[in-house]
C-alpha cells in the first residue's frame, strides 16, 4: 500500500485523522514504515536461511535417501 493510498484510506475511515496533528500522523506513518521494513527483513532472512539449507542438503540427498 503506497503512502498516498494509506492517507486516503485513513482519512476515510478515521474521523479523528485531521484533528490529531501533524506529529501524530507522522509518528503513525513512521511506525508503519519501520514495521514494514522489519517484516521485509525477516522475510529475506528466512528466505536466505531456507536457500542455504537447500543448498547444503541437495548434494547429500542421494546419500541421505539411499
Amino acid at each position: 500500500m503506497t503512502l498516498l493510498a494509506l492517507f486516503a484510506h485513513r482519512s476515510k475511515t478515521d474521523p479523528w485523522w485531521d484533528l490529531e496533528g501533524v506529529a501524530a500522523r507522522r509518528h503513525r506513518v513512521r511506525r508503519q514504515a519501520v514495521t514494514a521494513a522489519a517484516f521485509l527483513a525477516a522475510e529475506v532472512a528466512c528466505g536466505l536461511t531456507l536457500a542455504v539449507w537447500v543448498a547444503r542438503l541437495v548434494p547429500d540427498l542421494p546419500r541421505l535417501l539411499g
